[in-house]
C-alpha cells in the first residue's frame, strides 16, 4: 500500500502556504517501509495513519526548514499543523530518536492516555513521561494528513519527530548502501547513573566515610563556651527528633549525657523538599582550635593531574554534619 496518499485541504490559507513554500524544502521520497492503514475523514479525504509497536515507537512529519539548501545543518526542523487545535508547531527532526515527543502544554489534557512509559536518553539516563496521545498532523507543504502517536513530556523539551516517522514521510532518505552494519558489542559500556548505583550498591549504602581519623587540638588557654540552646518551633520538633535519631544510628553523631566544657548552639533550616537541615554554630569553638597551616593547591597545580582523565565525579554537601 502506498504512503503517498494526498488530500487537498483548504483549511490552510494561501498566505501561509505561500510563506512556507519560500522557506521550506520537501526532501526526496523514499519507499514505504511499513504499509499505512488508510481511512477517510468526514470530508472524504484520505488520512495516512502511522502506528508502531511498543518496542519501537516512532512517527512522522513533513516540510523542512533551511536557510541555505547546500548548507550542512546541525539541526533540522519541520513545521506541521495540529489539525484539532489549528496550531502550527515546529518539530525537530531526529534521525537517532525512536519516539515522537510533544510538550504537555501543546496537548489537550483529555487526549493524554496515561501509561508507565520511561524514555531512555542518549546518555542512558531515564526520563518519565506523562503519557501518550494520538494527534492529527497536516503538512502545509504537501497538504498531506497523518495520524501520529506521540509521547507527552515536560514543557522544557522540544517537539520532536523520530527516525521511522521522518523516513516514512519522505523527509530524510537513508543511504543504506553507504552504511556498514555493526552490532552493539561488549565494548560499549553503559555508564548511566542507574547502572552504576546498581553495580556498586555497597558504596552508595549509608552515609559513607573517609579512611583515617581527624584529630583536632584545642588551645587550653581559651575559656570554654557553653552556648545557650536556641528555641525550636513546636511544629519542627518531631522532624528534628527523627533526623537526630537518623544521624545517631548512621554514626554521624553520638549522644552525650555527661557534663561537657563546650556546648554549641543547634541551628535548623527547612529544605525545599520539606526535610530539615541541621548544623551547629561553630564560631566560639573555631576560636579555640589550633590550626594546621598547609598550602592549598590552585587550579594550575591540579590540571596536570587530570591529564587523560575521562570520568569525573561531582561532590555536593548533602548534610552539614558530614563536614
Amino acid at each position: 500500500m502506498s504512503t503517498e496518499s494526498v488530500e487537498s485541504d483548504t483549511d490552510i490559507g494561501e498566505e501561509i502556504a505561500h510563506e512556507l513554500e519560500e522557506q521550506q524544502i520537501n526532501m526526496a521520497a523514499v519507499p514505504s517501509i511499513i504499509p499505512f492503514p488508510q481511512k477517510l475523514d468526514l470530508d472524504g479525504n484520505i488520512i495516512v495513519n502511522v502506528y508502531t509497536d511498543d518496542s519501537e515507537s516512532e512517527f512522522e512529519i513533513n516540510t523542512v526548514e533551511s536557510s541555505e539548501i547546500n548548507m550542512v545543518q546541525s539541526k533540522i526542523f519541520a513545521k506541521m499543523l495540529l489539525v484539532d487545535q489549528n496550531k502550527q508547531i515546529k518539530f525537530q527532526l531526529d534521525s537517532g530518536a525512536t519516539a515522537n515527543l510533544i510538550p504537555k502544554s501543546l496537548v489537550h489534557e483529555s487526549l493524554i492516555e496515561e501509561n508507565d512509559n520511561t524514555l531512555t536518553m542518549y546518555n542512558k539516563s531515564q526520563m518519565s513521561a506523562y503519557g501518550i496521545c494520538m494527534l492529527r498532523l497536516k503538512n502545509p507543504k504537501t497538504n498531506k494528513r497523518y495520524n501520529v502517536k506521540f509521547i507527552v513530556v515536560g514543557d522544557e523539551y522540544t517537539p520532536l519527530l523520530g527516525s521511522r516517522a521522518i523516513q516514512q514521510i519522505s523527509l530524510i532518505k537513508i543511504q543504506f548502501h553507504n552504511i556498514l552494519t555493526c552490532e552493539k558489542g561488549d565494548s560499549m559500556n553503559d555508564f548511566s547513573m542507574q547502572n552504576i548505583v546498581k553495580e556498586y550498591a555497597d558504596i552508595f549504602d549509608g552515609e559513607g566515610s573517609f579512611q583515617g581519623h581527624l584529630h583536632l587540638e584545642i588551645d587550653e588557654t581559651i575559656t570554654p563556651v557553653k552556648s545557650p540552646l536556641r528555641r525550636i518551633p513546636i511544629t519542627m520538633k518531631p522532624k528534628l527528633k527523627s533526623e537526630l535519631q537518623r544521624l545517631e544510628s548512621n554514626g554521624v553523631i553520638k549522644a552525650v549525657d555527661t557534663p561537657t566544657d563546650w556546648v554549641s548552639s543547634l541551628v535548623t533550616a527547612k529544605k525545599f523538599n520539606g526535610k530539615l537541615r541541621i548544623c551547629i554554630d561553630p564560631k566560639p569553638l573555631n576560636k579555640a582550635l589550633k590550626r594546621s597551616h598547609y598550602p592549598l593547591p590552585i587550579i594550575d597545580d591540579l590540571l596536570p593531574e587530570l591529564n587523560k582523565a575521562k570520568i569525573f565525579s561531582k561532590c555536593d554537601v548533602k548534610t552539614d554534619f558530614g563536614m
